[in-house]
């Protein structure tokens, strides 16, 4: 009897009533700005909205093979074919995309900083979605949700492992995981937003060495685990799938190599802060280098005001630094050499959010 009660129940809400009651107890702050996110999205980004019928990369594709990307290691791309019914869906595709992309800019401020003003909120968020490279989601219309749900997935799997809790841990694992298996490149993504974090949190310590311990225990290592965990289940599941490791995607470089290659992909990592493209020209290139410039003196000069000042400052600096290597921390990885394409680069944009 309970069983048929609960279901006409259930049957009896009206769906409307619970999206309203849900979006009432919502803190004013993340609504104010997924409003305005959403509002500078949709004028930016109007033209792919509008779904033109031809962009930079030929004709769109109507319908597209579920298993298109399975041989290239991005197996949960099927789940999200699938969800749209492999269809090329004007308007919807574009909007859900700009949609995840502001919720990924949402969760990432909040994982950098849980009590963030609706300013700060709105402007990381702004800057995340908004940053030019993310044009790049939008040229393969047809795969448009792949990019941005792994934007999405990894901003999430961050934000809800804050605390060392086994459930939300391994949860958290699993989103990473989905995260590489529906793009890869959201490796530079989960890396940059961890070592922001982990360099917002040695910055804003103030307490016992004992305290730092605690505070890397609570904040650092669950989501250290998370990421670690999550490409480990990722590589398992190529070899449980039986997925080449010789594809583009998939190919590894040989430890080796590794040395060499850091050096290289650190260097290029710091050129492509100054290095100008279509859609990155000069203006646009030198403004956010003085921004990027400008968040490190203003961390440097802060730092003179707390306790240890000398290994605070070697840590702002080293991390600083790691945080720029860490946009291209897929390339200590991959064997590619295209540095400068804009669907590996997404991590750039978090890294302009952060400064």
């Amino acid at each position: 009897m309970n069983y048929f009660k609960n279901t006409t129940t259930l049957l009896n809400t009206n769906i409307l009533t619970v999206i309203s009651n849900w979006y009432r107890s919502l803190d004013q702050r993340y609504k104010i700005a997924f409003i305005v996110a959403l509002a500078a999205n949709i004028i930016s980004f109007f033209l792919f909205i509008a779904h033109h019928p031809l962009n930079n990369h030929g004709m769109r594709l109507p319908w597209v093979n579920p298993s298109e990307q399975l041989m290239f290691g991005r197996w949960f791309t099927y789940v999200i074919f699938t969800f749209f019914d492999c269809a090329d869906i004007p308007v919807i595709l574009p909007l859900a995309s700009i949609i995840l992309h502001i919720l990924s800019g949402m969760f990432t401020c909040l994982c950098w900083d849980k009590e963030s003003s609706v300013s700060k909120l709105t402007l990381v968020t702004l800057l995340v979605s908004l940053c030019p490279v993310m044009l790049s989601a939008f040229y393969y219309t047809y795969a448009s949700p792949n990019f941005s749900f792994a934007l999405f997935l990894v901003a999430l799997a961050m934000y809800l492992s804050s605390s060392f809790n086994w459930r939300r841990t391994v949860s958290a694992s699993f989103l990473v995981m989905f995260a590489f298996a529906t793009s890869q490149p959201s490796l530079s993504v989960v890396a940059t937003i961890f070592m922001g974090l982990l360099l917002v949190k040695i910055f804003e310590f103030e307490g016992t060495r004992l305290d730092l311990k605690k505070m890397l225990k609570e904040t650092i290592i669950s989501r250290l685990i998370v990421i670690i965990v999550g490409g480990v289940f990722y590589r398992i599941s190529l070899a449980i799938l039986d997925i080449s490791m010789n594809t583009h995607a998939t190919k590894t470089i040989a430890l080796s190599d590794f040395p060499t290659r850091f050096l290289a992909v650190a260097k290029i990592s710091f050129n492509h802060l100054y290095f100008t493209q279509p859609e990155l020209l000069s203006f646009l290139k030198t403004t956010l280098l003085i921004v990027v410039i400008c968040s490190l003196l203003l961390l440097v000069t802060k730092s003179f005001v707390k306790k240890y000042l000398f290994l605070r400052i070697i840590a702002v600096l080293f991390l600083f630094c790691s945080i720029i290597v860490a946009t291209k921390v897929m390339y200590l990885l991959s064997p590619s050499n295209a540095f400068y394409i804009y669907r590996y680069n997404f991590s750039l944009g978090y890294f302009y959010a952060f400064s």
